[in-house]
């Protein structure tokens, strides 16, 4: 059987757009997930870092309410589900889990072993900075 020039034409076009349609049913996807996932995680370390930043005066300073105001703009944040703020002993100062968060991991888990060497806040090294400076 002789195939016509249009139909041999039809049927390459019609592979070549169920190839692409292919492709991009099964790349697609995956890598919108990784963008995705990437774009959650550099919003918690942007607000994990602003937190600090805001807290970090207050726990400098042993003020309990300072702690609790800077703390407001972040519990603002729908995407939030845990919150945990501890001083350089790693004592743990201010704690708050979302209502909505599922509870499947306990907020203790979060906390920093006891005698935990911590890392310096933004607002530490902020602070060392222009100390040196």
């Amino acid at each position: 059987m002789t195939t016509s020039v249009r139909g041999k034409l039809v049927t390459a076009i019609t592979l070549l757009i169920g190839a692409i349609a292919g492709i991009i049913y099964l790349a697609f996807p995956l890598r919108l997930e990784r963008q995705a996932l990437g774009a959650l995680a550099a919003k918690a370390e942007s607000i994990s870092e602003m937190t600090a930043f805001s807290v970090a005066p207050a726990l400098v300073f042993s003020d309990s309410r300072g702690v609790d105001d800077a703390l407001k703009a972040a519990l603002g944040n729908a995407d939030l589900a845990y919150l945990v703020v501890v001083n350089d002993s790693a004592r743990v100062v201010a704690s708050w889990q979302s209502a909505l968060s599922s509870g499947e991991v306990p907020i203790d888990h979060f906390l920093p072993e006891p005698g935990a060497r911590l890392l310096p806040t933004t607002f530490e090294r902020w602070l060392t900075s222009r100390v040196r400076a």
